[in-house]
Formats: structure tokens, sequence, C-alpha cells
């Protein structure tokens, strides 16, 4: 018997019919979308962060603003404040010059207060039981407004315009103000 002899197979020849191509072009696809992802999330993350910036920017310049509104109120209030304190002052130097009684401060606190915006006193004349008021406004309306104020006051009895002319930018007053009983200094 015979063995049958296998014949070797024919050999086949190792044909690469496909160009050889570089491993980064190979690849190049996949690292395009790496870096287009990576760029992706920079701009993103920058973009997050911009945005937390600008907000907290905007919040800074609205807190700014609304320090600036304070800084104005305070500002307001103290020159109210420091005109109210001169006008004390002047009140009580008046008085000390008119010899008006110690009894007289409440009164002419009172008299400060209720003086319309722009009305000064230049000086104040003690005559028993009246006083005479006399300085600059800076309209008619304003003293007349400031007569009826006065004649409210429980210390006084009668108020009148004693005179008023045009004076400067404004005008020239003078009041007379009757004081009632006791408070005017008669013990």
């Amino acid at each position: 018997m015979r063995r049958a002899t296998r014949s070797p197979a024919p050999a086949v020849m190792d044909i690469d019919l496909m160009p050889r191509v570089p491993a980064w072009e190979q690849y190049r696809t996949g690292l395009a979308l790496i870096a287009a992802g990576v760029l992706g999330l920079a701009t993103v993350c920058l973009t997050a962060l911009g945005w937390s910036r600008w907000q907290e920017t905007q919040r800074t310049q609205a807190l700014l603003a609304e320090v600036r509104l304070q800084q104005a109120a305070v500002a307001r209030q103290s020159a109210a404040l420091a005109k109210q304190w001169s006008r004390l002052q002047a009140a009580v130097r008046l008085s000390s010059e008119a010899g008006l009684p110690v009894r007289l401060a409440p009164w002419l606190k009172q008299l400060w207060s209720d003086a319309p915006p722009g009305v000064t006193i230049a000086s104040l004349t003690w005559n028993g039981d009246s006083v005479t008021l006399s300085g600059a406004a800076p309209s008619i309306p304003a003293v007349t407004s400031w007569q009826r104020s006065l004649a409210g006051m429980a210390e006084v009895s009668t108020v009148w315009v004693n005179e008023v002319h045009a004076s400067g930018s404004g005008y020239a007053y003078s009041v007379v103000v009757r004081l009632r009983g006791k408070t005017a200094g008669s013990s």
C-alpha cells in the first residue's frame, strides 16, 4: 500500500496590495476627535469661568452703587445736622446778645426748626414781650409760610410781617413776634 504523500501546498505569495500607511495617518481621525473634545471642554470651562467672573463683577458694581447711595445719604444727613447745629449756635448767640431769658431756649429751637429752607435770621431783637426777627428769605411765600408757622406756636400770641423788600437775589424781611405771659421773660 502505498502511502499517499501529500504534496506540499503551493506557496502563496505574500503580496500587500495596500499602500503602506504611516501610523499617524491611521490614527489621524481619532487624534482629531480627541483634540476637538479637549478644545471643546476647554471652551466650556473658560466660558463658565468668564460667566462667573462677569456675574461677580456685576454684583460688585451693584454693591458699589449701593454704597455710593448710602454715602450720599450720610453726607446729606451730616449736612442737615451741621445746619441744625449752626442754627442752634446762632440762636444761642443771638439770644445772649439780645439778653433773652434762658427759658426761651425751647421756643428759639422750635423757631429755627420751623424756618423754611433758605430763610436766615440775621438779627433778633428783644423788646419786653416781643421779639423782632430780621434776615433774608428766598421768596415772599417763604416769609408768609414762616409767619403762619410761628403763629401756631403755643408761646406766641400774634405775629406780623413788619417789612419785606427785594434784596440781592432774595428778599429782606422783618417779622415781629409777640409772646404770651411769663414765657416772654417776666417773672
